[in-house]
């Protein structure tokens, strides 16, 4: 987002699929968790708390930067492989563990924070 920023005054990105994003420190932060309080071997989901639709997320990313940022429909960008509209998964698992997973409103901040931005 912020690359196609530089390049262009409006971007537009889809408002109708909602996920929740992950930084990859918090990823690896949580496996490291895992194994330093020995907690048990399995399948665990893990992303950053609280969750957006790709729109919300590029307006997030973009607030302090000169471009608009408009919302279109999925249909707006034809995809050969499906995409679900909704992708939340549940964090019941990890939260289990006692490990303290930050918004990805947080993560996004600390991580512009960490590239300069």
């Amino acid at each position: 987002m912020l690359r196609l920023a530089k390049d262009h005054d409006k971007l537009t990105v889809v408002d109708d699929q909602f996920g929740r994003p992950t930084w990859t420190r918090t990823l690896a932060e949580f496996m490291t968790y895992l194994v330093d309080h020995e907690e048990p071997f399995g399948t665990y989901q893990l992303s950053n708390e609280n969750s957006c639709s790709w729109y919300e997320f590029a307006k997030e990313i973009l607030k302090d930067q000169d471009v608009e940022v408009a919302p279109v429909p999925s249909e707006a960008y034809p995809q050969k492989a499906y995409r679900p509209r909704h992708s939340i998964m549940s964090l019941s698992k990890a939260e289990e563990t006692g490990f303290e997973i930050i918004s990805w409103q947080e993560a996004l901040q600390r991580f512009l924070t960490v590239i300069g931005e």
